[in-house]
């Protein structure tokens, strides 16, 4: 590898590493040429190429120092890597979706990276998948337990990074694509209400902190207080089966309004809500509306050329673009 391309290597990895933030002095030429053993032209030449990708500012009075400002990647968009994971089935259709939307696009490559060890692990891929070349990422978060400055360094190397679905990025280094939480908790309430005044559930998940869920639970809450009714909240773990005291709980329900909040938790306790009890959830997956359950279906192709349409944006407006958020209203499925 040449020196030149070392020394760029160097500043680049330092920013992933977290060495350098927004703003933060470089070493001189002259230092950096002594910490690489090599000449200042050379060190002269990585930075200029560091600069023209809007990396680094170089000014007679402050000196190098990493750019202060989130520049997109200006490159053809040919791949776009989707990190998320397979385990969840709207997760699969999410990527069946943007793999289409790109087909149609001539983006050429898909990346695609099922991994749910653990958030930290998908940050890291994100920084690997920008160190072997990707400049595109859309991200469908595991939970909020994200090192979001990866994210953020990300960005600064030129990264072109929207969220999707669960997670807010709530900074301004990525756009987000996502559910109107609202409207759609609304239209099931509105159903649930309907149908039964008496005894309105909501199931959520315990242990993960998604953001997309707390919206969803938030609006119930208001709309039990809007109406005037008393809420019920219950957790289950997440694609785990009801434990046994749950079970028995959902069994003794006479006549209820279970709102879920997403299809995953609806099939992991349909069978267990017997007689006239009635499941909504979110989602619109085949499975659940084939199951019996009213869905309120995600858009899930016009949320697919959204986060599309989002990076084309970013490698578009480089320095002028600012981070927005993007929220779609869906339709209720089953009957």
């Amino acid at each position: 590898m040449e020196l030149t391309e070392q020394i760029r290597r160097k500043v680049v990895s330092d920013i992933l590493k977290g060495k350098y933030s927004l703003g933060d002095k470089l070493p001189a030429e002259r230092e950096m040429a002594q910490l690489t053993g090599t000449s200042r032209i050379t060190v002269r030449r990585a930075y200029a190429q560091l600069e023209r990708a809007g990396i680094i500012t170089r000014n007679q009075n402050t000196g190098t120092c990493v750019s202060s400002t989130f520049k997109g990647n200006h490159e053809e968009i040919d791949q776009i890597a989707i990190i998320a994971t397979l385990r969840d089935p709207f997760a699969s259709d999410f990527i069946e979706e943007v793999n289409r939307t790109c087909y149609e696009n001539d983006i050429l490559n898909v990346l695609s990276i099922a991994d749910m060890s653990s958030n930290c692990d998908q940050a890291e891929l994100a920084a690997d998948l920008a160190s072997k070349g990707v400049r595109n990422i859309i991200v469908w978060g595991y939970d909020r337990n994200f090192d979001f400055s990866i994210f953020e360094r990300l960005r600064i190397l030129g990264i072109n990074l929207v969220f999707f679905d669960r997670i807010l990025p709530r900074a301004p280094y990525a756009d987000f694509v996502g559910l109107d939480n609202s409207a759609a908790i609304r239209v099931l309430f509105e159903k649930a209400l309907s149908y039964s005044r008496e005894q309105i559930i909501f199931i959520d998940i315990k242990g993960l902190s998604v953001d997309s869920n707390d919206e969803r639970k938030a609006e119930f809450f208001a709309l039990c207080e809007e109406h005037n009714i008393q809420p019920e909240l219950m957790h289950i773990g997440y694609l785990s089966k009801p434990s046994l005291q749950f079970a028995m709980r959902l069994l003794a329900l006479e006549k209820a309004a279970i709102i879920c909040v997403n299809d995953s938790v609806a099939m992991a306790i349909k069978n267990y809500v017997k007689g006239p009890s009635k499941v909504y959830s979110i989602d619109g997956t085949q499975e659940a509306v084939q199951a019996g359950i009213l869905s309120y279906a995600q858009p899930m192709k016009e949320m697919a050329a959204a986060a599309v349409e989002c990076l084309k944006k970013q490698q578009k407006l480089g320095e002028k673009w600012r981070a927005s958020e993007f929220r779609f209203k869906g339709e209720l499925l089953g009957q």
